[in-house]
């Protein structure tokens, strides 16, 4: 349970990561959840390593600024980020590109986004020697043209145009993989050579040169394991597992089940009239 902060709020959130500036922080209970969260925004620089409270291991970071920085500073505020992360979402950085060291420092990393980053390309290393990695995010623009922030975040939106026969080298753990939106045209028959664990691949909406089919190198292995359950390629259907874990708060935990994610419990009511 979220630590109750009552009429001190603000002190005793300033209490729980007192140097982490423009972050917010509470404690949770751990296991699938975290132990330390903070939400942070407006940095125009990483902290400092020295400046994280011991402990952290979640943390979401919205601050498009970090778009300015250097290549190298990007590198090192990247390396800073402790090594008892287990959740990672950098998804409203804008970073643009990733350092080629990659976040295998991070070896306790169960879960990271990296949606909106602008992302043409990534390092072969970016994920190597993140062992627990479950859930990756990747994902390019999925907002709808129809909602008021379409514009904004089709600037930010990643944009992927490949990816290396090694890129998921060594991340046994990883159970889904989110890279649907991007601009991929072909996918290494080895890519997913090294994922035993993976449940949900998405896919869909990439200009694959032939298109892409289920049937693809890529796949065989996967689907003949019998593991893989959900390969959006041309529809999405959904985020099953993603709400089981949510629902279970078993997000950070190292549980596998090779059955299929438990289906959506349709709502008792009159049916809606086709159209």
């Amino acid at each position: 349970m979220v630590a109750n902060l009552g009429s001190g709020r603000g002190a005793a959130v300033q209490k729980l990561c007192p140097n982490l500036k423009g972050c917010k922080c509470s404690k949770d209970k751990g296991g699938g959840s975290c132990v330390l969260e903070a939400q942070c925004k407006g940095w125009k620089v990483f902290p400092t390593p020295e400046n994280y409270p011991e402990g952290l291991d979640c943390m979401y970071v919205d601050s498009p600024a970090l778009e300015k920085l250097s290549k190298e500073e990007k590198e090192k505020g990247i390396q800073a980020i402790p090594a008892s992360m287990r959740r990672l979402d950098l998804s409203g950085s804008r970073l643009k590109e990733l350092p080629e060291s990659g976040f295998g420092h991070l070896k306790e990393l169960r879960v990271l986004n990296l949606e909106f980053n602008m992302l043409e390309v990534l390092p072969e290393k970016t994920f190597h020697g993140l062992s627990h990695l479950k859930v990756i995010w990747l994902t390019g623009n999925h907002y709808q043209k129809d909602e008021p922030e379409y514009k904004k975040m089709k600037a930010a939106g990643n944009n992927l145009k490949e990816l290396h026969p090694g890129q998921f080298k060594t991340c046994i753990g990883l159970q889904i993989l989110l890279m649907h939106h991007n601009k991929l045209v072909t996918l290494p028959a080895t890519i997913f050579e090294d994922q035993k664990k993976l449940r949900v691949v998405k896919m869909l909406d990439n200009p694959f040169k032939p298109k892409i089919l289920k049937t693809d190198d890529a796949f065989k292995e996967l689907l003949s394991s019998k593991v893989l359950h959900q390969l959006d390629i041309n529809k999405d259907s959904g985020d099953s597992l993603e709400d089981e874990w949510e629902k279970a708060k078993s997000y950070l935990s190292d549980d596998f089940s090779p059955g299929a994610p438990a289906p959506k419990k349709k709502k008792k009511g009159k049916a809606k009239p086709e159209l």
